[in-house]
């Protein structure tokens, strides 16, 4: 009885110790992402696009995005991860066809996508029930 017991609290601690590291790295990460997804837009924004500073930071974001999503897919719904890679796709494109207004649409979709997964992942009530 005892024996049994114990081998179900550090079930319990490494559970919740788990999910504590996944919770972090995945907040840390999509902070990171949204926040360089937020600086593009502003570059999206004025007046003078330039379109070479535009895809280079669209690069950037996307390398880490490639590796973020390796190991956020161990843990995270793939289906949620393929929604931020195609709305990335479809950003890439508009940049590349130097539509600004599509553009932008689709990186604030991108930005949103990737706050529901942070707010999917968290524990809490509202996720459990």
């Amino acid at each position: 009885m005892n024996k049994e017991l114990i081998i179900c609290v550090v079930i319990i601690i490494l559970i919740i110790v788990g999910n504590a590291i996944t919770q972090n790295y995945t907040r840390q990460n999509i902070q990171d992402i949204s926040t360089a997804l937020e600086k593009l837009e502003e570059e999206l924004i004025v007046q003078e696009i330039n379109w070479n500073n535009a895809k280079s930071h669209y690069y950037d974001i996307n390398k880490k995005w490639k590796d973020v999503k390796n190991i956020m897919s161990y843990f995270i719904e793939h289906d949620e991860l393929e929604k931020v890679e195609t709305n990335l796709v479809g950003l890439n494109s508009f940049i590349d066809m130097r539509d600004e207004k599509e553009a932008v649409a689709e990186l604030n979709r991108a930005i949103f996508v990737l706050k529901h997964i942070e707010d999917k992942n968290n524990l809490n009530l509202r996720n459990i029930f």
